[in-house]
Formats: structure tokens, C-alpha cells, sequence
């Protein structure tokens, strides 16, 4: 857990800008070592994310409840209505800050 904060502290510390994207399809979602959840959406994120993933950290409320509302919007064919993330301009991985689903 000590890594996992310390590399995303680094990757922060780098410059980094605010992305906003609207009406996305959820192509896969998944969990990855201890505390990293990450998906992908249908055709591609309009910036050059690392990988094509988008992450977020399962360990605070926010990564779980993003979870949730991810996992909601795949597994009732429903799109994300708007992201909201920060790419590190360094790393180009990008990390999401806001989620939420079309009704």
C-alpha cells in the first residue's frame, strides 16, 4: 500500500491537465493489484491515455463508489454521461476524479 501511495504521489507531483468527456460506452472494467481499478470505453478516450486505461484508486470511497456506478452503467448497457479526470503530462496516465451515469 506504501508503493501504491508513494507512486501515485509521484506521478501528481508532475504536471498534469483536467479532461472532460461526455456520453461513453464501458468497454471493460477491471481491478489490478491491491487497490487499482481501471476501465476502458468503446472507441478511446479523446486524449492519448497510458495504455488506454483510466484508474482510480478502490481504497478510498470515491474509487468505490466509482466502481459501482462503472460497473452499474456496463452491466445495464447504459453510457457514462460525463467523466471528469487529470492526465499526468509525464506518465500520460489518467486518473479519474468524477463519474457519473445517464439516466
Amino acid at each position: 500500500m506504501n508503493r501504491f501511495l508513494l507512486l501515485i504521489s509521484v506521478l501528481l507531483s508532475f504536471p498534469s491537465s483536467a479532461n472532460e468527456e461526455y456520453g461513453k460506452v464501458v468497454a471493460t472494467v477491471g481491478v489490478q493489484t491491491t487497490s487499482i481499478g481501471y476501465f476502458r470505453i468503446e472507441g478511446g478516450f479523446a486524449t492519448n491515455c497510458s495504455s488506454g486505461v483510466m484508474y482510480f484508486d478502490t481504497s478510498t470511497d470515491f474509487g468505490r463508489s466509482a466502481l459501482t456506478t462503472i460497473l452499474s452503467a456496463k452491466m445495464a448497457g447504459k453510457k457514462l454521461s460525463r467523466i471528469v479526470y487529470v492526465q499526468n503530462e509525464v506518465s500520460k496516465s489518467c486518473n479519474l476524479t468524477l463519474v457519473e451515469v445517464e439516466a
